[in-house]
């Protein structure tokens, strides 16, 4: 008999078992089965399958796709608010995202982004797609596979700008910034050679604030 593809898809306890990255976790499963239990149900629902692959499509980390759903779960949010500094159960439900967008045919990248909306959770990982050929596509209501183009999605939810879109604006903004710190230093030591000290010096100390609070916003952004 063919297995079912859906229920391959399916990221269970077992998991935790046979995967050897994710054993070290599988104590927070026997601690919280009913936070657990509830995780998988939310990440083994086919709608919430394409908001996974949807966030991962977007440059965004695919948590952020269904972040709502698993903070507002009762017995994941329990858990949650009374441990708010404990970092190892918030682990734990990355590592099942891991196991079940790979199950969806995608893989890590090492890179994470800051989960927008979050309350609990800050960043998570950031995914590509394996092959081209088995990764999972979203069906839309007629059952044919929907693309980005056909998708519109909630911006409140996932961010469409992509890592590399936004350093590139940063960068951008960083030179505009400089050239016109560099200006205002030039007039002001126009203005110092014309004996117009108190100005000019206002100006030169203006530019050179502006530039190195600049620059440390955008380092401050790259160490992200």
């Amino acid at each position: 008999m063919e297995p079912n593809p859906i229920m391959t898809r399916h990221v269970t306890p077992q998991d935790f078992e046979r995967d050897i990255s994710a054993r070290k976790f599988r104590n927070e499963i026997g601690k919280h089965p009913q936070a657990f239990n509830r995780l998988f149900a939310v990440l083994n629902n086919p709608d919430n399958e394409k908001k996974l692959v949807e966030a991962s499509e977007c440059g965004r980390s695919a948590l952020e796709g269904i972040i709502d759903l698993v903070e507002t779960e009762p017995e994941i949010e329990k858990i949650l608010k009374a441990r708010p500094k404990e970092n190892h159960f918030r682990r734990a439900v990355g590592v099942a995202i891991k196991l079940k967008i790979e199950k969806l045919g995608w893989s890590t990248t090492g890179r994470k982004s800051t989960i927008r909306g979050a309350r609990y959770f800050t960043k998570a990982e950031i995914y590509k797609v394996q092959s081209q050929g088995t990764a999972f596509k979203p069906e839309d209501k007629t059952g044919h596979a929907t693309t980005q183009r056909q998708r519109s999605l909630d911006h409140s939810t996932v961010n469409p700008e992509t890592p590399t879109n936004r350093t590139s604006l940063r960068n951008v903004m960083l030179v505009v910034n400089l050239v016109a710190g560099i200006l205002v230093a030039i007039g002001g030591v126009i203005l110092l050679s014309e004996d117009q000290t108190t100005i000019g010096g206002l100006m030169i100390a203006a530019a050179v604030c502006g530039m190195g609070y600049a620059t440390w916003r955008w380092l401050g952004e790259l160490t992200r």
